[in-house]
């Protein structure tokens, strides 16, 4: 099952990383002006990444279910 779910999120990210797709601003991230995060989903996995001089950084790989807006939040404040 877990191969199947890598290979699609590999998948995706290549198609980004390619330019054939372009995933959303993350909305909680864009209302306080950070645009370069975006997000795309994989059959059962969200990706947050940022495109940065030609190739694709991965900040997180979330499960649908989770609740996106919690993650980033906790992520954010234990920096």
């Amino acid at each position: 099952m877990w191969a199947a779910a890598e290979e699609d999120i590999f998948a995706q990210l290549a198609r980004v990383d390619s330019g054939l797709i372009t995933g959303p601003v993350v909305p909680l991230l864009g209302s306080v002006g950070i645009t370069d995060d975006r997000t795309v989903l994989s059959s059962h996995h969200r990706l947050l990444y940022r495109q940065v001089d030609g190739h694709t950084d991965v900040y997180a790989v979330a499960g649908q279910a989770q609740d996106f807006q919690d993650l980033l939040l906790r992520r954010l404040f234990r920096r």
